[in-house]
């Protein structure tokens, strides 16, 4: 027995004692009931002596007449009962696994139920364990991405596993599972799996869905993440009613966000959207609120907390295969010197990640959803007439509060002042780590922002604050300012 239980139920048994009006059976059933809660919070392991029995999952997606195996876990397990499905439904044990088929195409039959098998415990216990089955037609999302927009709740998608995004042919090979990286909530996006070579995933019921960023990939056999895509859960659509920059149709959001609204500073946190060092295709979060300098919560796929992790750039981690094998990972910045992308990403220049110099043509590194593609830097040339740092020569609407409205011809387009995720390997990390945010370390002063463009073998990125607008700052050799390590928020262009 566990030794911290021990002496609480010594402490209890003797106050009992020498209290007369604690003896009768009932109070001391109380005590022994506390002293296990007592024991439970003061560090008890748990006794691996009891018997469990639990699937590996609470739900489960099917098309018709599909089988799929279900494994369990089970610890001084006798033997089972047979495991009872919905009408037209079949399930069968085998080892410690089900294998449930659902029934062919008809319109009689049953859509969704539940899977229940119950098993016998050494002690005598019967442990019952529930899968919710149900047949979801998935719709296919045909053109390949790296980024896919999903609108509607309680429905199932998929997407073609084995095609690198953007208009690449090139196929993936060694993939065998997929997963939700992670969300930035726990149910809208859910089950996520890899079958006959597509990925397929299912958006949350109404009370769940929407205001979602996702990351799903996936996985080879020893776990290492082949690819990975951006999955947008918003209730309306983002590509509609593009604003008109030039001769540009800008998406009317930043990548990743829930509205292009400042009028609250809740408007203006949903508006930030996700956060991109330059040339990589894998988004980081934004902060959870406008003026914080830490990052929302982030969900597994279990749905445990969790958070991005980070590590600083050098030869072997300064790669785009290792960006694209772990996509949850920020690879903070390391001045390399001369010739190099100093306090950048990568150990070596590389100008083809986000759009062919050549062609102009998106890569298959592109974050944007199909149909779109980061955008490149002269889309900010008439936000500013004159020398960057003069308030008179600012073409914009209204004061500076969360960002400006920049004036094209007679519309307007907003810019949220979104700040960065540092660049910087002594703060980059997993709290704190957004800057500009604010002007200064008190939190008090205006929001600054940055933006990327595709524009290569130059990055040219956007940075503005109340006093000064740089509509595409040249960065051959990256500054600290706006070193391609940075995380940057990023508009999308129609192509």
């Amino acid at each position: 027995m566990c030794p911290r239980f021990v002496k609480l139920w010594n402490f209890w048994y003797f106050c009992n004692e020498k209290r007369t009006n604690m003896t009768n059976k009932s109070t001391k059933s109380v005590i022994i009931a506390i002293a296990t809660i007592f024991a439970a919070l003061t560090g008890c392991k748990k006794d691996e002596s009891f018997s469990s029995f639990m699937f590996e999952t609470t739900s489960v997606d099917f098309e018709w007449g599909q089988t799929k195996e279900i494994a369990f876990t089970t610890n001084k397990i006798g033997g089972f009962t047979t495991p009872t499905a919905p009408s037209g439904w079949t399930c069968v044990r085998s080892g410690n696994k089900v294998i449930i088929t659902s029934p062919e195409e008809s319109a009689s039959a049953t859509l969704m139920g539940s899977v229940s098998m119950t098993a016998h415990g050494d002690e005598g216990a019967t442990l019952t364990s529930t899968i919710k089955v149900a047949i979801r037609i998935a719709e296919e999302i045909v053109r390949p991405a790296n980024s896919y927009i999903v609108a509607q709740p309680d429905k199932r998608y998929k997407f073609n596993a084995l095609r690198r995004g953007g208009e690449s042919a090139e196929t993936i090979t060694g993939a065998v599972s997929a997963t939700r990286l992670w969300s930035t909530s726990k149910n809208a996006i859910v089950n996520v799996s890899l079958e006959n070579g597509y990925v397929y995933f299912a958006t949350g019921a109404d009370a769940v869905f929407g205001d979602a960023n996702a990351v799903l990939a996936i996985l080879d056999k020893d776990g290492k993440a082949l690819w990975s895509w951006h999955i947008w859960a918003v209730t309306e659509d983002p590509t509609a009613n593009p604003d008109i920059v030039g001769d540009y149709k800008v998406m009317n959001r930043n990548l990743g966000a829930f509205t292009s609204s400042d009028a609250t500073p809740e408007d203006v946190a949903r508006s930030f959207g996700l956060y991109y060092q330059w040339g990589r295709k894998d988004p980081f979060v934004g902060p959870g609120v406008w003026n914080s300098t830490s990052p929302r919560t982030l969900y597994s796929n279990s749905g445990g907390v969790m958070s991005h992790t980070f590590k600083v750039s050098d030869a072997e981690i300064g790669t785009v295969d290792w960006a694209v094998a772990n996509p949850n990972t920020f690879i903070a910045g390391a001045d390399k010197g001369e010739g190099s992308s100093d306090f950048g990403w990568l150990d070596f220049p590389n100008d083809q990640l986000w759009v062919d110099p050549v062609t102009g043509a998106k890569t298959i590194y592109d974050p944007c959803p199909d149909g779109w593609r980061v955008a490149p830097s002269d889309i900010w040339s008439d936000f500013i007439a004159g020398a960057i740092d003069d308030p008179a020569a600012f073409n914009v609407d209204g004061e500076y509060q969360y960002g400006w409205q920049f004036v094209n011809g007679e519309s307007t387009i907003f810019y949220p002042a979104a700040g960065r995720r540092s660049f910087s390997p002594t703060l980059a990390k997993p709290e704190d780590n957004f800057t500009n945010v604010v002007n200064d370390a008190n939190g008090v002063g205006y929001p600054v922002g940055f933006y990327w463009s595709s524009d290569s073998p130059r990055v040219y990125s956007l940075a503005f604050s109340r006093d000064h607008i740089n509509p595409g700052g040249a960065t051959p050799r990256p500054t600290p300012e706006t070193s391609a390590a940075g995380g940057f928020p990023l508009r999308c262009v129609a192509i």
